[in-house]
């Protein structure tokens, strides 16, 4: 099933989101997705395009986020190898900082919408660092295992919301 992580007194599910960008850097034919993991097998796991004529990274990655906000019903833990939208997400969680003039607002405006009221003990974000699977992050891996940063169930929930972001761009 979830993994679940027990912080100070409340039990969350943790639920990895990802976004993809193919020809990123390529504004007319870049094509994003984006996928979020709940569980190995999970009929709640999820990968779709991103919809709209900005395709970004970015926007995929806020994309799966306002998805999980969507649809959780419990306590839940988003597990987010994009730094910027953890930064973001937390002020807005903890001290109801909205980001304003940014070329995503129409996800960050839905976003808050629903997270309105909530607080970090019903929904919460966490950095995950991305792509630890692959070798040359072998180090920086067994370093964050050892230390208890991170689980392997966090890993492969990563790796898994990664192709889930991937399908979901292949889509278009």
């Amino acid at each position: 099933g979830e993994e679940t992580i027990l912080a100070g007194d409340v039990l969350y599910a943790k639920v990895y989101s990802d976004g993809s960008c193919r020809e990123g850097n390529l504004r007319g034919v870049a094509r994003a997705g984006w996928g979020v993991h709940f569980a190995p097998n999970s009929p709640h796991n999820v990968s779709a395009p991103l919809d709209g004529p900005m395709q970004t990274s970015y926007r995929a990655e806020l994309k799966a986020v306002l998805h999980i906000v969507r649809h959780t019903t419990v306590p839940t833990m988003i597990m987010c190898d994009c730094q910027a939208v953890v930064n973001t997400f937390t002020r807005l969680i903890e001290d109801s900082v909205m980001p304003c003039n940014i070329r995503e607002q129409d996800l960050w405006d839905q976003i808050a919408t629903l997270v309105q009221g909530l607080s970090t003990k019903e929904i919460c974000i966490q950095r995950m660092p991305g792509h630890l699977n692959e070798p040359h992050k072998a180090k920086h891996r067994y370093e964050l295992l050892k230390n208890g940063t991170i689980t392997q169930g966090d890993i492969d929930g990563n790796v898994a919301a990664d192709k889930l972001a991937d399908q979901g761009a292949d889509a278009h």
